[in-house]
């Protein structure tokens, strides 16, 4: 026995094969763009910023995230003048602080992530910031690091989604009246030292005729 097709059946197979491939694609095309979408929609925004927020108790640099996704730090640069300090993981804030001519190490709390460290969404971590318990002389000392540095910080991260951004930002404070204040500070920093040498030079005849006296 012999089966004939029917050809208008054999048409509407076909139809249906080409609708089913059609809408497969649109969906495909749809999924993919849906992605994108999210990923533009929740991607993060990373930068370094300098805050003086009393109100918030924030004074120093910060590390915020200003975007809707988290981020995967990959690699830090801050560079001060002429000066880089590259790389994730053990602090550069003691050797910056030592390079600039701040020493007050009391005077900060400081951070510096690690390799691949997250930074959730909204954010905010002190990288160089004044500790909560900072006497006052460690304001003017701050400004003098800021007012009078050019310090730019360099942020390579990536989304979740694997998709690698950066930013760069100059955290300097670039303000008159705290560039006069760091400039007193540095100014009474320098005659305070003479003075203490002059000091010492006065006293050291005096003791040293102290001590011979004293011997036998």
């Amino acid at each position: 026995m012999k089966f004939s097709i029917n050809p208008d059946a054999a048409r509407y197979a076909t139809i249906v094969s080409i609708v089913s491939a059609g809408i497969s694609i649109v969906s495909a095309w749809s999924a993919h763009e849906a992605m994108k979408s999210n990923e533009l929609i929740y991607r993060p925004y990373v930068v370094a910023t300098q805050h003086f927020d009393d109100a918030e108790n924030r004074r120093g640099i910060y590390l915020s995230n200003a975007g809707l996704g988290p981020a995967i730090i990959k690699n830090m640069t801050v560079t001060i003048g002429t000066r880089k300090y590259t790389g994730l993981g053990p602090s550069i804030w003691s050797r910056v602080q030592s390079d600039a001519g701040v020493g007050a190490t009391r005077c900060f709390r400081t951070g510096w992530p690690r390799p691949d460290d997250p930074l959730k969404a909204g954010e905010i971590v002190p990288l160089l910031a004044l500790s909560d318990k900072a006497p006052p002389p460690c304001v003017p000392i701050l400004l003098k690091l800021l007012a009078m540095n050019d310090i730019a910080i360099d942020i390579q991260y990536e989304s979740v989604h694997g998709t690698a951004f950066s930013s760069t930002r100059d955290v300097g404070l670039h303000d008159p009246d705290a560039m006069q204040i760091a400039r007193q500070y540095d100014d009474i920093e320098r005659r305070m030292a003479e003075l203490l040498k002059g000091m010492d030079a006065v006293h050291a005849p005096h003791a040293a005729s102290a001590a011979s006296a004293a011997q036998p």
